[in-house]
């Protein structure tokens, strides 16, 4: 009844106490413990193993990438190279023929200018004499034109005058010779009278009184009749002398309308001479103008020249600077090749490598691929290890192979400082560079070693007014 009355456990105890394995059950639990811990060990050692295998097959894919990647850079940056050396070939066949053509330019410019500097100093040569010459020969034309017409208005002035004297003079000739004709048919009347008087007067006996008071009337009468007779006389010797004056007055009229008409035709001559010396002169100046035309276009010309040749040499320029910045990119990607080669031989021949800190975090977007590398500054291609050792055997490595100073950060002995949890919430674009870096966890130290605080905006103005301006910077807190 007791027995039936235990419970399986106690029944088991009893059975062991009974058989004697009772004793044995602290080597069966021990055993028990170290298979379970075997077991545990081995399925930690095949999921490790499973863990390398896959790491390994990752990055031999990695590596296998990048060494497609940099077969296809160095091929890029080739074809770069031959592209922009045959643009740069161009540019050069290009700059020479328009060198050529320029140069071809400027002697055929310098040529028309010569020969236009020629022309011009023959025609100034030929016409400055002329124009001084024609123009004190117009001049001089000039004065006597304007003497001619003095001349001819004194010559016109003058016949005017002639004329009134002589219609003055012809007028005064007619007065006298109607009073000559009366004077001469008085003269004829009186006489004629005078002859009937006598012929009708009778045969008188005078006594010797009336014979002198006779002769005395007698006398008398003929001094009257000779001075009634003298006045014809002298009206005639008047109008002779009027005539003889009209005669003269007709004359200078005469002389002074042929001097006139002479005067006016050597004016004529001479307007003609000046209109001949203006069109001369005026077809100079024009010569000289279409010459001043001439050498205008060719300077024109040779500005045109010297344009194209100053783009074609800052064509040049920029053709330099590209090859310049190709020759820089493919020097860089030989150096980051040497530095890869070198970095997968620490890699081969020491055991603790992980590589360098670009190639272990990468940005969350691509636009913060410039600023977390300008944060990262020189600890960029700094290479991560496991510890101080590896790292000087690293070192020692690199001496020995004579490859290039390489900095390391040992995992076990870097000691980053806390990030301060208030440079998560300054507001605005501002974050922590290790906030949009991605990386594994085993590598965090490292990457906060090499970000440090550093912080990130997305513009230069959020930058300076957080650095200069805000509360924290007026309270004297520096950021980077």
């Amino acid at each position: 009844s007791e027995v039936a009355g235990k419970s399986p456990k106690e029944l088991t105890a009893l059975f062991e106490r009974l058989s004697g394995s009772d004793a044995l059950k602290p080597d069966y639990d021990e055993a028990v413990e170290k298979k379970v811990a075997a077991e545990e060990g081995t399925l930690s050692a095949y999921q490790k193993r499973k863990a390398l295998l896959a790491e390994q097959k990752h990055l031999k894919g990695q590596r296998d990438e990048a060494n497609a990647y940099e077969a296809l850079g160095k091929q890029t940056s080739e074809l770069r190279t031959k592209l922009v050396l045959l643009r740069l070939y161009e540019i050069e066949a290009s700059i020479a023929s328009c060198e050529f053509e320029r140069q071809r330019a400027l002697s055929s410019h310098a040529a028309e200018r010569n020969a236009a500097a020629a022309a011009e100093s023959t025609i100034n040569e030929a016409t400055e004499p002329r124009r001084g010459h024609s123009k004190a020969a117009r001049d001089h034309l000039q004065s006597e034109v304007d003497h001619l017409d003095r001349q001819i208005a004194l010559a016109e002035k003058s016949a005017n005058s002639l004329r009134s004297k002589n219609a003055t003079q012809s007028d005064a000739v007619k007065s006298l010779k109607a009073k000559l004709s009366e004077l001469e048919g008085a003269e004829k009347a009186a006489e004629k009278a005078h002859k009937q008087a006598e012929a009708k007067q009778p045969e008188l006996n005078l006594t010797a009184d009336q014979k002198r008071l006779r002769a005395e009337l007698t006398a008398r009468a003929g001094a009257a009749t000779a001075e009634v007779q003298e006045k014809p006389a002298k009206i005639r010797r008047e109008v002779k002398a009027a005539e003889r004056v009209l005669a003269q007055l007709t004359g200078e009229v005469a002389a002074a309308e042929a001097d006139a008409a002479e005067a006016r035709e050597q004016a004529t001559a001479l307007s003609e001479r000046c209109d001949a010396t203006a069109a001369e002169i005026e077809k100079t100046a024009t010569e000289g103008a279409k010459a001043s035309a001439d050498v205008q276009r060719l300077d024109a010309e040779r500005k045109d020249c010297d344009a194209k040749a100053g783009l074609l040499r800052a064509e040049l320029q920029e053709g330099q600077a590209k090859l310049g910045e190709l020759r820089s990119d493919r020097d860089e990607s030989a150096r980051d090749a040497k530095m890869r080669e070198c970095l997968e031989n620490l890699q081969r021949q020491i055991k603790g490598v992980h590589g360098r800190v670009s190639e272990l975090c990468e940005p969350t977007h691509r636009r913060y691929e410039v600023s977390c590398a300008v944060a990262l500054g020189k600890n960029l291609d700094a290479v991560v290890v496991d510890s101080e050792a590896v790292a000087r055997e690293c070192i020692k490595y690199l001496k020995e192979q004579r490859f290039s100073p390489q900095t390391f950060i040992p995992l076990d002995a870097i000691r980053p400082k806390p990030i301060a949890e208030r440079l998560r919430s300054l507001g605005g674009s501002t974050k922590l560079v290790l906030d949009v870096l991605k990386f594994e966890p085993a590598y965090e130290q490292a990457i906060r070693y090499a970000a440090a605080d550093s912080l990130l905006c997305d513009t230069l103005g959020e930058a300076r007014e957080l650095c200069y301006r805000s509360r924290a910077a007026q309270a004297g807190e520096r950021f980077k």
